[in-house]
């Protein structure tokens, strides 16, 4: 997939928070068909609008999910699987959905028999951030020459270069593959313990 394939695809971001933000901001440059969002909060939905950061806000999925290729939930780990499990009936058939949670083994054993078939999910953490929370805070350069782990353990080859694609076009550097455990292992060790 190149890049000029991206007009091709609808995605939705659920969560406009920091990373959620963020990713949108770096999206909507990318020249994707539609970037859509979902958040409980319709302020943070109007303000992402009004400046051309989404090109919808929905305080549900039923609108947008329906039509969105990829679906990137930036949600607190239980929340992922309670969003997927609320919203299965909702997404596209053939969708790649995808997270950026930092704990990794729970996330895709839970999620796993809640895909209906046809449906893809690809385990994702970038390794992003910045000091302070929420929208106002979101900046697509905190993507700028940062690290993205992916944890594809039964995904597609397809949803897996769709994905990293993606990331890289975002401006990450490197994209790191793990297992779900190694991956828990390493950020217990290099982010959790030292926090």
């Amino acid at each position: 997939m190149e890049e000029s394939d991206f007009c091709k695809i609808e995605i939705t971001v659920v969560g406009l928070g920091l990373i959620g933000g963020s990713l949108a901001m770096a999206l909507q440059k990318l020249q994707f068909k539609k970037v859509w969002a979902v958040d409980i909060d319709p302020n943070v939905l109007q303000e992402a609008e009004e400046l051309h950061v989404i090109d919808g806000g929905f305080t549900t999925g039923k609108i947008p999910l329906p039509q969105s290729d990829l679906v990137i939930i930036c949600l607190h780990p239980s929340e992922v699987i309670s969003f997927i499990r609320e919203s299965t009936a909702y997404f596209k058939e053939k969708a790649v959905l995808t997270d950026i949670c930092g704990l990794k083994k729970k996330i895709v054993s839970e999620i796993k028999p809640l895909l209906r078939p046809g449906l893809d999910f690809v385990g994702g953490h970038p390794l992003a951030g910045r000091e302070g929370s929420g929208f106002a805070q979101a900046s697509p350069e905190i993507f700028r020459n940062a690290n993205y782990i992916l944890t594809p353990v039964y995904a597609k080859r397809e949803s897996v270069t769709l994905l990293e694609k993606i990331i890289r076009s975002i401006g990450c550097k490197t994209v790191i593959y793990m297992d779900p455990d190694e991956h828990d292992e390493v950020i217990a060790l290099t982010s959790h313990l030292p926090h």
